[in-house]
Protein backbone atom coordinates (compact mmCIF):
# COMPACT_ATOMS: atom_id res chain seq x y z
CA UNK A 1 0.00 0.00 0.00
CA UNK A 2 2.83 2.48 0.99
CA UNK A 3 4.88 1.50 -2.09
CA UNK A 4 2.41 1.06 -5.42
CA UNK A 5 5.46 1.02 -7.83
CA UNK A 6 8.21 -1.04 -6.28
CA UNK A 7 8.62 -4.31 -8.04
CA UNK A 8 10.00 -5.82 -4.81
CA UNK A 9 7.18 -4.39 -2.75
CA UNK A 10 4.43 -6.58 -5.07
CA UNK A 11 6.99 -9.71 -5.05
CA UNK A 12 7.56 -10.06 -1.39
CA UNK A 13 3.51 -9.60 -1.58
CA UNK A 14 3.48 -12.34 -3.93
CA UNK A 15 5.86 -14.76 -2.08
CA UNK A 16 3.33 -14.59 1.04
CA UNK A 17 0.54 -15.25 -0.75
CA UNK A 18 2.27 -17.99 -2.37
CA UNK A 19 3.53 -19.65 1.00
CA UNK A 20 -0.26 -20.11 1.99
CA UNK A 21 -1.41 -21.44 -1.29
CA UNK A 22 -3.60 -17.64 -2.74
CA UNK A 23 -1.81 -18.97 -6.21
CA UNK A 24 -3.98 -16.94 -8.64
CA UNK A 25 -3.22 -13.86 -6.58
CA UNK A 26 0.38 -14.72 -6.03
CA UNK A 27 0.55 -14.97 -9.65
CA UNK A 28 -1.11 -10.96 -10.29
CA UNK A 29 1.24 -9.85 -7.90
CA UNK A 30 4.42 -11.18 -9.64
CA UNK A 31 2.69 -9.92 -12.75
CA UNK A 32 2.72 -6.79 -11.60
CA UNK A 33 6.66 -6.72 -10.03
CA UNK A 34 7.41 -7.92 -13.76
CA UNK A 35 5.60 -4.98 -15.21
CA UNK A 36 7.57 -2.44 -12.57
CA UNK A 37 10.64 -4.43 -13.41
CA UNK A 38 11.42 -6.20 -16.10
CA UNK A 39 14.85 -7.15 -15.33
CA UNK A 40 14.06 -8.73 -12.69
CA UNK A 41 14.28 -13.04 -13.10
CA UNK A 42 12.94 -13.71 -9.54
CA UNK A 43 9.22 -12.28 -10.77
CA UNK A 44 8.80 -14.34 -14.18
CA UNK A 45 10.20 -17.66 -12.36
CA UNK A 46 7.90 -17.28 -9.39
CA UNK A 47 4.92 -16.26 -12.04
CA UNK A 48 6.06 -19.48 -14.00
CA UNK A 49 5.68 -21.63 -10.96
CA UNK A 50 2.05 -20.34 -10.04
CA UNK A 51 0.73 -20.80 -13.10
CA UNK A 52 2.53 -24.19 -13.97
CA UNK A 53 -0.74 -26.10 -13.03
CA UNK A 54 -3.24 -25.15 -15.43
CA UNK A 55 -0.73 -22.95 -18.32
CA UNK A 56 2.13 -24.84 -19.03
CA UNK A 57 2.94 -22.53 -22.23
CA UNK A 58 2.85 -19.36 -19.86
CA UNK A 59 4.99 -21.03 -18.08
CA UNK A 60 7.61 -22.08 -20.22
CA UNK A 61 7.87 -18.66 -21.40
CA UNK A 62 8.23 -17.53 -17.95
CA UNK A 63 11.47 -19.68 -17.19
CA UNK A 64 12.47 -18.58 -20.16
CA UNK A 65 12.70 -15.32 -19.48
CA UNK A 66 13.78 -15.90 -16.12
CA UNK A 67 17.02 -17.95 -17.48
CA UNK A 68 17.52 -14.71 -20.38
CA UNK A 69 17.67 -12.62 -17.45
CA UNK A 70 19.97 -14.70 -14.94
CA UNK A 71 21.84 -17.38 -17.35
CA UNK A 72 24.08 -18.17 -14.23
CA UNK A 73 21.50 -18.95 -11.92
CA UNK A 74 21.01 -23.09 -12.09
CA UNK A 75 17.25 -22.91 -10.32
CA UNK A 76 16.29 -21.41 -13.10
CA UNK A 77 17.89 -22.85 -16.24
CA UNK A 78 17.29 -26.57 -14.08
CA UNK A 79 13.38 -25.64 -14.24
CA UNK A 80 13.47 -24.70 -18.11
CA UNK A 81 15.08 -28.11 -18.34
CA UNK A 82 12.86 -29.72 -16.84
CA UNK A 83 9.75 -28.00 -17.98
CA UNK A 84 11.09 -28.70 -22.01
CA UNK A 85 11.63 -32.45 -20.24
CA UNK A 86 7.92 -32.22 -19.26
CA UNK A 87 7.14 -31.09 -22.40
CA UNK A 88 9.20 -34.19 -24.03
CA UNK A 89 10.80 -31.52 -26.05
CA UNK A 90 14.38 -32.86 -25.94
CA UNK A 91 16.74 -31.42 -28.24
CA UNK A 92 15.95 -28.16 -26.01
CA UNK A 93 15.85 -29.97 -22.53
CA UNK A 94 19.48 -31.26 -23.44
CA UNK A 95 20.41 -27.96 -24.60
CA UNK A 96 19.66 -26.43 -20.88
CA UNK A 97 21.01 -29.44 -18.97
CA UNK A 98 24.38 -29.46 -20.69
CA UNK A 99 24.57 -25.73 -20.15
CA UNK A 100 23.88 -26.27 -16.51
CA UNK A 101 26.77 -29.21 -16.77
CA UNK A 102 29.39 -26.86 -17.91
CA UNK A 103 28.34 -24.40 -15.21
CA UNK A 104 28.85 -26.47 -12.84
CA UNK A 105 32.60 -27.37 -14.71
CA UNK A 106 33.30 -23.72 -14.55
CA UNK A 107 33.86 -23.74 -10.56
CA UNK A 108 30.91 -23.10 -7.83
CA UNK A 109 31.50 -23.21 -4.53
CA UNK A 110 31.09 -26.57 -3.65
CA UNK A 111 27.89 -26.72 -1.46
CA UNK A 112 25.89 -24.93 -4.26
CA UNK A 113 28.12 -27.94 -6.77
CA UNK A 114 26.31 -30.37 -4.52
CA UNK A 115 22.98 -28.89 -4.00
CA UNK A 116 23.00 -29.17 -8.36
CA UNK A 117 24.59 -31.86 -9.53
CA UNK A 118 23.26 -34.85 -9.35
CA UNK A 119 20.18 -32.81 -10.42
CA UNK A 120 21.49 -31.81 -13.55
CA UNK A 121 22.80 -35.52 -14.27
CA UNK A 122 19.77 -37.31 -13.39
CA UNK A 123 18.16 -34.65 -16.03
CA UNK A 124 20.31 -35.28 -18.93
CA UNK A 125 20.24 -39.38 -18.32
CA UNK A 126 16.91 -39.23 -18.90
CA UNK A 127 16.51 -37.43 -21.69
CA UNK A 128 19.32 -39.61 -23.23
CA UNK A 129 17.29 -42.45 -22.49
CA UNK A 130 14.52 -41.02 -24.16
CA UNK A 131 16.59 -40.07 -27.46
CA UNK A 132 17.46 -43.75 -27.57
CA UNK A 133 21.07 -42.74 -26.40
CA UNK A 134 21.28 -45.48 -23.67
CA UNK A 135 25.11 -45.71 -23.44
CA UNK A 136 25.38 -41.90 -22.68
CA UNK A 137 22.31 -41.99 -20.45
CA UNK A 138 23.76 -44.96 -18.53
CA UNK A 139 27.60 -42.60 -17.87
CA UNK A 140 25.56 -39.59 -16.90
CA UNK A 141 23.18 -41.45 -14.39
CA UNK A 142 26.08 -43.35 -12.61
CA UNK A 143 27.66 -40.11 -11.99
CA UNK A 144 24.41 -39.10 -10.54
CA UNK A 145 24.69 -41.90 -8.14
CA UNK A 146 27.78 -40.68 -7.01
CA UNK A 147 27.37 -37.52 -5.72
CA UNK A 148 25.20 -37.18 -2.12
CA UNK A 149 21.96 -35.90 -3.73
CA UNK A 150 22.03 -38.75 -5.85
CA UNK A 151 21.83 -41.49 -3.81
CA UNK A 152 17.72 -41.84 -3.79
CA UNK A 153 15.48 -44.23 -5.44
CA UNK A 154 14.60 -42.39 -8.88
CA UNK A 155 18.14 -42.80 -9.70
CA UNK A 156 18.92 -46.14 -9.33
CA UNK A 157 15.87 -47.36 -10.57
CA UNK A 158 17.09 -45.06 -13.79
CA UNK A 159 20.02 -46.63 -13.54
CA UNK A 160 18.42 -50.66 -13.24
CA UNK A 161 16.56 -49.92 -16.27
CA UNK A 162 19.12 -48.87 -18.50
CA UNK A 163 21.74 -51.95 -17.06
CA UNK A 164 18.69 -53.54 -18.12
CA UNK A 165 18.20 -52.69 -21.48
CA UNK A 166 21.71 -52.82 -22.04
CA UNK A 167 21.68 -56.29 -21.53
CA UNK A 168 23.42 -56.51 -18.29
CA UNK A 169 21.20 -57.99 -16.13
CA UNK A 170 23.75 -58.38 -12.80
CA UNK A 171 24.39 -55.02 -13.18
CA UNK A 172 20.26 -54.23 -12.91
CA UNK A 173 19.70 -56.31 -10.04
CA UNK A 174 22.59 -54.56 -7.88
CA UNK A 175 21.07 -51.22 -8.60
CA UNK A 176 17.56 -52.38 -8.05
CA UNK A 177 18.68 -53.89 -4.57
CA UNK A 178 20.40 -50.22 -4.46
CA UNK A 179 16.75 -48.18 -5.17
CA UNK A 180 15.07 -50.67 -2.86
CA UNK A 181 17.24 -49.64 -0.02
CA UNK A 182 17.29 -45.80 -0.88
CA UNK A 183 15.02 -42.72 0.21
CA UNK A 184 12.04 -41.66 -2.13
CA UNK A 185 12.06 -38.07 -2.91
CA UNK A 186 10.18 -36.39 -5.70
CA UNK A 187 11.80 -33.01 -5.09
CA UNK A 188 15.07 -31.57 -5.45
CA UNK A 189 16.40 -29.06 -3.22
CA UNK A 190 15.31 -25.48 -4.38
CA UNK A 191 16.97 -22.98 -2.64
CA UNK A 192 15.06 -20.08 -4.54
CA UNK A 193 11.68 -21.45 -2.79
CA UNK A 194 13.62 -20.60 0.38
CA UNK A 195 12.44 -17.05 -0.25
CA UNK A 196 8.54 -18.09 -0.15
CA UNK A 197 9.42 -20.49 2.93
CA UNK A 198 10.16 -17.60 5.62
CA UNK A 199 6.78 -16.59 5.05
CA UNK A 200 5.53 -20.12 6.17
CA UNK A 201 3.70 -20.50 9.05
CA UNK A 202 5.47 -22.43 11.86
CA UNK A 203 3.73 -25.83 10.99
CA UNK A 204 4.13 -25.24 6.88
CA UNK A 205 7.92 -24.24 7.32
CA UNK A 206 8.87 -27.33 9.10
CA UNK A 207 7.05 -29.37 6.62
CA UNK A 208 9.54 -28.07 4.27
CA UNK A 209 12.81 -28.63 6.48
CA UNK A 210 11.58 -32.23 7.23
CA UNK A 211 10.65 -32.90 3.23
CA UNK A 212 14.61 -31.65 2.89
CA UNK A 213 15.84 -33.84 5.90
CA UNK A 214 14.22 -36.82 3.81
CA UNK A 215 15.83 -35.86 0.38
CA UNK A 216 19.10 -36.19 2.29
CA UNK A 217 18.34 -39.47 3.36
CA UNK A 218 17.91 -37.97 7.24
CA UNK A 219 14.70 -40.23 7.93
CA UNK A 220 15.27 -39.98 11.59
CA UNK A 221 15.53 -36.72 11.51
CA UNK A 222 12.39 -36.16 9.33
CA UNK A 223 10.44 -38.17 11.53
CA UNK A 224 11.34 -35.93 14.52
CA UNK A 225 10.58 -32.69 12.43
CA UNK A 226 6.88 -34.39 11.34
CA UNK A 227 6.36 -35.42 15.28
CA UNK A 228 7.23 -32.26 16.59
CA UNK A 229 4.06 -30.49 14.01
CA UNK A 230 2.13 -33.02 15.69
CA UNK A 231 2.53 -31.56 19.01
CA UNK A 232 2.01 -27.76 17.76
CA UNK A 233 -1.22 -28.54 15.63
CA UNK A 234 -2.94 -31.99 16.76
CA UNK A 235 -5.48 -31.30 13.93
CA UNK A 236 -3.45 -31.46 11.45
CA UNK A 237 -3.51 -35.19 9.84
CA UNK A 238 -1.12 -34.40 7.09
CA UNK A 239 1.76 -34.98 9.24
CA UNK A 240 0.49 -38.47 10.33
CA UNK A 241 0.38 -40.00 6.54
CA UNK A 242 3.60 -38.04 5.07
CA UNK A 243 5.22 -40.36 8.16
CA UNK A 244 3.64 -43.57 7.38
CA UNK A 245 4.88 -42.72 3.63
CA UNK A 246 8.22 -42.20 4.69
CA UNK A 247 8.09 -45.39 7.02
CA UNK A 248 6.75 -47.25 3.23
CA UNK A 249 9.33 -45.71 1.25
CA UNK A 250 12.38 -46.38 3.44
CA UNK A 251 11.29 -49.78 4.21
CA UNK A 252 10.62 -50.01 7.77
CA UNK A 253 7.36 -51.60 7.62
CA UNK A 254 6.95 -53.28 10.62
CA UNK A 255 7.23 -49.61 12.44
CA UNK A 256 4.78 -48.42 9.97
CA UNK A 257 2.46 -50.73 10.39
CA UNK A 258 2.04 -49.88 14.00
CA UNK A 259 2.27 -46.13 13.35
CA UNK A 260 -0.71 -46.61 10.96
CA UNK A 261 -2.54 -48.90 12.79
CA UNK A 262 -2.16 -46.63 15.84
CA UNK A 263 -3.10 -43.49 13.89
CA UNK A 264 -6.60 -45.35 12.40
CA UNK A 265 -7.59 -46.52 16.11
Amino acid sequence: VKSPKSSNAWGEYGLVLMAHDFRDEAAECYAEATRLNPKDYRWPYYHGITVAVNDRDTALKDFKKATQLAPDNLSARLRLAEWYYDLQKLDAAAEQFQAAAERLESGLPKTEATMYQARTENGMARVLKDQGKKEEALEWALRASKSPLGQRRDVWQLIAELHQQLGDTDAALVAQDAAETAPAQAVWPEPEMGRAAQYLRDASLMYAQAEMAWSQGQFDQAMQILLSIGELEPNDQKWKLRLGEMFRDSNRLEDGVRFVSNTIK
